[in-house]
């Protein structure tokens, strides 16, 4: 048996696949920018040689085979970048200004990008910008210091020089500038308070371009590593079998700021019982039955998991907690709950079914049959509907019938009438006679107040008001 529904199991994931029953999961698709890295154009004896490199921003390494269209004026190239992302590509151009563009189509995963140097010459001095930045940043750090060189044919270019960063595939901001001395060698310093939260950040230093030189730019990537303290406490170290335990605490970052939004989560002796998150303080909370945690002395910890790669999980110093052993309930208790209960179902029962009712009827019946003259005793039949006592379930449950059913009887020989007409007028309208034995039922009624009329022939007809639905009063009523 085993052995066949294997290959039962085996035949219908076949069907499944030759019928494409079987979607594949849906795909996130993540996009990133790329960035075109221009070396200085270089003149090779009549020709300009335009050299540079397609990167992509969030990590700085080469976008490989990426088609690129370089233009200077109305000349156009296409080339496709190698395994490293550098293109190049020769021009045949005369003297004076020129504009020359470079684009990158880009890809389903990889944004188009575009460069432009406006009034290009290929007289003036190429200019060779480099940037020397750490590739990591502690979020402790107190400054970030950039070395830029700027070089023409092997010398110092003395030229101005801007900083722009941001998030690595994101905006560039401006946020330094400086000159460059006669060695072309300058330092830019940016306070730790602008650099922003840990994460992949990137640098870019631009030169605009002078009489001398034509505009250059260079750029780095740099990872500001974060790191965190949690700490924890509970509201008290002894607790008895059952009571809560309010777990709370405090996440900060290196420099003692709020880390707001992060989840945090309680272990106690290894084990996950619950996460919190952190408000714009850095505090969590997090409230836990004694009774999850069990009796005895327990350690409770702290842990902090962030998913990003620059961000340093942490953990806080194990709190420890002692819960006093479960106590059993004392017998009063178990005997007060159950008296309670019992005398809130009595009353819930006696409110629906009202017995004190029926015993004021009795009353009223003997107290008049007890005032009435003798010769007046002879009174004449009670007539009417005589609604059926619902079962005690009933009682307990809203009301959920929708139909009138009973018996047509003779007020004075309690036999049964036959063909006797019911009509009930209200929300709808049912109209059934009754059979051989006296016995009628009624169509499905809708929600409402309805008129019932009972008529038979020789008979005095009947009328009363029924409320639908009801549960179980108007099922077995009797009709005299």
């Amino acid at each position: 048996m085993p052995r066949l529904l294997c290959i039962l199991s085996l035949l219908a994931l076949i069907w499944g696949l030759d019928n494409n029953r079987l979607k594949a999961a849906p795909l996130l698709q993540v996009h990133d920018r790329l960035d075109i890295e221009m070396d200085p154009v270089r003149r090779l004896d009549d020709q300009a040689l335009v050299r540079g490199r397609v990167v992509e921003r969030a990590s700085g390494e080469g976008s490989a085979y990426q088609e690129v269209n370089l233009r200077i004026d109305d000349y156009e190239a296409t080339v496709l970048t190698d395994g490293a992302g550098y293109f190049s590509s020769l021009f045949r151009i005369d003297q004076g200004t020129h504009l020359l563009s470079v684009d990158v189509s880009g890809s389903p995963s990889l944004d188009a990008s575009h460069f432009e140097m406006a009034d290009f010459n290929i007289a003036k001095s190429p200019l060779a910008l480099s940037l020397d930045a750490p590739s990591e940043l502690a979020d402790t750090a107190g400054e970030l210091q950039l070395r830029v060189s700027a070089r023409s044919d092997s010398a110092g270019a003395v030229v101005e020089v801007s900083a722009y960063y941001g998030a690595a595939g994101g905006e560039m901001a401006l946020i330094g500038a400086a000159t460059t001395d006669s060695d072309g060698a300058a330092t830019i310093t940016i306070a730790r308070a602008n650099l922003g939260s840990p994460g992949r950040k990137r640098i870019e230093i631009r030169v605009a371009g002078n009489r001398n030189y034509d505009a250059a730019r260079a750029a780095a990537n740099l990872n500001i590593t974060g790191s965190s303290v949690l700490t924890l406490r509970s509201n008290h170290s002894r607790y008895d079998y059952g009571d809560n335990v309010l777990a709370s605490g405090r996440l900060l970052n290196g420099r003692g700021e709020a880390i707001v939004g992060a989840v945090v989560g309680i272990d106690v002796n290894s084990q996950r019982i619950g996460n919190a998150k952190t408000d714009e303080r850095g505090d969590f909370h997090l409230d836990v039955d004694s009774e999850e945690l069990g009796s005895g002395t327990t350690a409770m910890q702290a842990t902090y998991s962030p998913t990003e790669s620059w961000n340093a999980s942490s953990k806080s110093e194990p709190v420890k907690i002692i819960i006093a052993e479960r106590k059993p309930v004392p017998l009063s208790y178990t005997l007060a709950a159950f008296a309670l209960t019992s005398l809130a179902l009595l009353s819930f029962v006696g409110m629906r079914t009202r017995p004190w009712e029926r015993w004021l009827r009795k009353t009223d019946d003997k107290n008049n049959t007890e005032t009435l003259p003798e010769e007046d005793s002879d009174l004449p039949p009670a007539t009417g509907l005589a609604p059926a006592r619902p079962k005690l379930t009933s009682t307990l449950r809203r009301a959920q019938y929708y139909d009138v059913e009973g018996r047509i009887l003779d007020a004075i020989t309690k036999e049964a009438i036959a063909d006797a007409d019911i009509e009930i007028v209200g929300a709808t309208t049912s109209n059934t006679q009754s059979a051989e034995d006296g016995a009628f039922a009624s169509e499905t009624l809708a929600d409402g107040d309805y008129k019932v009329q009972v008529r038979a022939f020789s008979y005095v007809s009947e009328g009363f008001s029924v409320r639908i639905p009801h549960r179980g009063e108007l099922r077995g009523a009797v009709v005299h």
